[in-house]
């Protein structure tokens, strides 16, 4: 059901006139191609676009709109992480306590996910016990600290210095493959001093190359990651 929805989303209300996504289908079956807000990036967020120009279209019609209430732009500010405008982000997640109705509890839950999964791009794979981390701080921020991230059955400390040095404390009780992403290009990077070659990558989201190392931490350890 879901590949069929995805198949039917990214074929019939593509607009390959306008290079766009149509917004609106009304009883009629006539397409409209006014931004739907929630409907229009609810595909995107959920990885149903398909990549390339579709996506490129989807985001550019994200930044230009951005959400029509304050539960919307909740999801719009980890849209905007995600697909490489962590400024925009930064600035739209920093005025939501000052919006109309910011006391709905999921804007809450979502400021906070953003600093998690935004900011300090951090997400666990529990298949392959592994942890993924990509500051995507801005120049509003020039360090950011993560306490006891609950994960795998205990926590995690993470702190970004910029973008240029991220440490990572196991606190779970088991040994950790943690992949430190860094949102450029960068040919040496260093491993508690030891310098390393990055290995470059292509962000699926953004399109663009990343470097990154994998590093082993065991119970207990920190360690730290910079470029070089």
């Amino acid at each position: 059901m879901a590949d069929k929805l995805r198949r039917t989303y990214n074929h019939d209300w593509w607009n390959g006139h306008t290079e766009t996504f149509y917004g609106l289908r009304d009883a009629r079956g006539a397409w409209s191609s006014k931004h739907a807000y929630v409907g229009s990036f609810l595909p995107l967020y959920s990885g149903s676009v398909d990549p390339g120009r579709k996506t490129e279209a989807s985001v550019s019609q994200l930044v230009r709109h951005g959400g029509g209430n304050i539960k919307d732009m909740t999801y719009v500010v980890d849209l905007l992480y995600r697909y490489g405008h962590p400024d925009k982000a930064y600035v739209l997640w920093n005025s939501l306590p000052q919006r109309a109705r910011s006391s709905y509890p999921e804007v809450s839950f979502c400021m906070i996910a953003a600093i998690v999964t935004g900011m300090a791009g951090f997400h666990p794979h529990f298949s392959t016990g592994t942890v993924e981390t990509r500051s995507r701080l801005t120049a509003h921020s020039e360090w950011l600290a993560l306490i006891d991230v609950p994960v795998f059955g205990g926590a995690v400390d993470i702190k970004h210095i910029s973008t240029t040095e991220t440490q990572l404390v196991n606190r779970t009780g088991q040994t950790l493959h943690w992949r430190a992403a860094f949102p450029e290009t960068a040919r040496l990077l260093s491993v508690d001093g030891q310098a390393v070659v990055g290995q470059p990558i292509e962000n699926t989201a953004t399109g663009a190359i990343e470097s990154f190392v994998m590093v082993t931490v065991d119970p207990g350890q920190s360690r730290t990651v910079r470029i070089v």
